[in-house]
């Protein structure tokens, strides 16, 4: 079974509109900021030498995330090629991680940072990658025959 990661979300007061509920535009946030920890800090990829250009974000908000609840972010993958992921982060309970707030998918492609062109992924970056990666039933019927 994949691995998932789990990071804490810290918000802040401004990330709340007016009716107590988390606002759409701070999901970004958080997703962006535990996306730069994964890779930095649980992953250990070289930041300084490659990161990951977002080709595409979709975003599906399920319920309103209410004011003073700890937020985590979980991150796994749902592909992997040469140079790019697909990234899937789910915004949920700190304490339930099966209440969902909203998932999002990100395409990313691998950028290295001293060419300042696209590349394929460093193979440590592909490994961290593969612990993370959720197999389609598709292909478990592809890879048993």
């Amino acid at each position: 079974m994949p691995e998932v990661l789990i990071m804490p979300a810290a918000t802040r007061l401004t990330d709340y509109d007016m009716y107590r509920h988390l606002n759409n535009v701070a999901y970004l946030t958080l997703i962006e900021a535990a996306r730069f920890e994964a890779f930095g800090q649980h992953m250990k990829v070289d930041l300084s030498r490659y990161t990951g250009i977002t080709a595409k974000t979709e975003i599906t908000y399920l319920k309103p995330a209410p004011f003073g609840l700890p937020l985590a972010i979980t991150m796994s993958v749902d592909s992997l090629g040469d140079s790019s992921v697909g990234l899937h982060f789910d915004v949920v309970d700190a304490s339930n991680h099966d209440k969902v707030f909203a998932s999002c998918k990100i395409a990313q492609v691998t950028f290295d940072l001293q060419t300042m062109k696209p590349c394929a992924m460093p193979g440590e970056m592909r490994t961290a990658l593969e612990k993370l990666r959720h197999v389609t039933e598709d292909e478990q019927e592809t890879e048993a025959a």
